[in-house]
């Protein structure tokens, strides 16, 4: 049994965006056995629980809501960290599968989980991510990577998580706790996930490595991943498209049309259908 997890803070329509994502993942695990988990805030709601339970009852899935309550006070100069984001790092300890899979909202499936799975079995780690272009990230952060002892050629995305739960808490490694204290303690660009990179860069096995296309594109060979960033405004064909998993990590399809919106909005169409059939 695989776990596959979301953090959702229901603000700006991110609960449909969220389910949007879990439909596409939804029909990546083939006959895989699989369990959902939605890690929440205060502000789900009924609205909320309307997407799931559609969702539950067409694909017959267990989906679980998990209310997380944080206390964090933390004074950081930036808008990119919220109680939230770090909910992921709180998967091993609420999930009961060995293997549990966090996923961020804004992420659309499209290959088949075995693939995955299968280049998991042959490297025990304790987690799995997608790197970063590494000349992307040095562009943003070479200096506080130095300082801080992020080695940005090992830089991941934590946007895409498989935890490998047995062996974290055989070595009963509290990710959360030791998060919050890294970002209480520095300066980070990007809070939560440079944190998390300081924390188990060398605990972490990465995919393939990506070849670097340009400074805004990353694509793994194996093609689990394709990163999409706010400078891109076309890309190639949907037909070519198709073949890879979308992380709009900072083009949001719902705000900015191009192409790759399409498989957005393919799945974002059948949530549309279940709901208004309920």
């Amino acid at each position: 049994m695989y776990a596959l997890t979301y953090a959702l803070t229901n603000t700006n329509n991110y609960a449909v965006h969220t389910a949007t994502s879990l439909i596409s993942a939804i029909h990546c695990f083939d006959n895989l056995p699989f369990r959902v988990y939605i890690l929440h805030d205060e502000t789900y709601d009924s609205s909320c629980d309307k997407l799931f339970n559609a969702i539950a009852d067409k694909y017959k899935v267990e989906i679980l809501k998990q209310y997380v309550e944080v206390d964090i006070n933390i004074k950081i100069k930036t808008n990119k960290f919220s109680p939230s984001s770090v909910f992921r790092y709180l998967t091993p300890w609420i999930v009961c599968e060995d293997v549990a899979i966090y996923s961020d909202s804004d992420i659309i499936y499209q290959i088949p989980f075995t693939k995955l799975f299968k280049f998991i079995s042959k490297k025990p780690s304790w987690l799995y991510a997608l790197s970063l272009d590494a000349h992307r990230y040095r562009r943003f952060s070479v200096q506080n990577t130095n300082r801080v002892g992020i080695d940005c050629n090992k830089y991941f995305n934590s946007g895409f998580i498989v935890f490998n739960n047995c062996k974290i808490k055989q070595h009963n490694i509290l990710i959360y706790d030791k998060i919050i204290n890294l970002v209480r303690c520095n300066s980070f660009i990007f809070p939560d996930q440079d944190a998390f990179n300081l924390l188990l860069q060398k605990d972490c096995s990465l995919f393939p490595d990506n070849q670097s296309i340009d400074d805004s594109i990353s694509v793994l060979p194996a093609k689990f991943n394709f990163n999409i960033t706010s400078s891109i405004k076309s890309l190639d064909t949907i037909s070519y498209l198709n073949n890879y998993n979308i992380h709009y990590c900072g083009c949001k399809p719902w705000d900015e049309p191009h192409v790759s919106s399409y498989f957005y909005w393919k799945y974002r169409e059948i949530l549309f259908q279940l709901v208004s059939n309920e």
